[in-house]
């Protein structure tokens, strides 16, 4: 898409294209800190049931301000997984990353034992961010969750190698609730066990094999992740990596579920500006 919108223009309507398509991307640095970061791809199909596929409203907003998220207490376990071995996708597996030196002065984040960052809401996630495209997302729930609904059976069996009891998942919206993004934090003893996780991770899973999660119920897109389930195909863009002793997912869909090839940097900017916003310590 050529050029950048400005900060009112919206993500893209529903486009026509039936051929869906997840590629993976190089290792990429952190901004301040550098970090093992991968573009997840995967070809994400189910069987062909019927999906609600209303197209969201194209009216232009003014930015309003940021909603009161939902508490942990009450963030709602409507995530949805994609199995790559289930559906017999045939999606692209990430290469095994580089090491990359944990950033000046953040070694406090690579031992549990002297990282302070609290493990909430208010310390790992934004309330709001705003992606490469001029997009801005808001925060609609955040929570901890246990380790074994990071993913699908394979995501779980990799994370779960190391010791790991809870994850922080959080789901922004758009101004328009055209595209939801989600995020998972996963802290580790140290920073060497993180990369070993993320490695394992990039060698085996696919976007489609990790959770996504939906805003809770009332607010718009609740109801995506359930659909999701019986989508025969939907475009959706992830991004992965370790940051110190801290193992991050992002992912993105289209709160309409759209399986459209051409539309997928939207997610991709998506996917990145959540993952940027949930760096602890930053």
């Amino acid at each position: 898409m050529p050029g950048q919108p400005p900060q009112s223009a919206a993500p893209p309507a529903k486009g026509g294209r039936r051929n869906v398509l997840f590629i993976v991307a190089g290792v990429v640095a952190i901004v301040g800190a550098a970090a093992a970061i991968f573009f997840l791809t995967k070809d994400d199909k189910k069987s062909p049931n019927a999906a609600g596929d209303g197209a969201p409203t194209q009216t232009q907003t003014t930015p309003a301000a940021p909603a009161t998220p939902t508490s942990g207490n009450s963030f709602p376990d409507n995530s949805y997984t994609s199995s790559a071995g289930a559906t017999g996708g045939t999606g692209t597996t990430a290469g095994t990353p580089s090491s990359a030196a944990p950033p000046s002065g953040g070694a406090n984040l690579d031992k549990d034992s002297t990282d302070k960052t609290p493990f909430t809401q208010a310390g790992l996630v934004s309330t709001t961010f705003t992606d490469s495209k001029n997009v801005t997302y808001t925060l609609r729930g955040a929570g901890q969750q246990p380790c074994d609904k990071v993913g699908d059976a394979v995501v779980q069996q990799i994370v779960k190698t190391a010791k790991c009891d809870t994850f922080m998942a959080a789901s922004w919206t758009d101004q328009q609730n055209r595209i939801i993004v989600s995020a998972m934090v996963i802290p580790y003893p140290d920073s060497d066990t993180a990369q070993k996780v993320y490695q394992k991770l990039g060698a085996a899973a696919h976007t489609g094999d990790y959770k996504q999660w939906c805003p809770p119920a009332g607010q718009p897109g609740a109801d995506a992740c359930d659909k999701l389930a019986k989508a025969p195909a939907v475009t959706r863009e992830g991004k992965f990596g370790s940051f110190h002793r801290y193992l991050l997912i992002t992912t993105a869909v289209y709160a309409d579920l759209r399986h459209d090839d051409s539309q997928k940097d939207w997610l991709n900017a998506a996917a990145d500006g959540a993952f940027q916003n949930t760096l602890p310590g930053q």
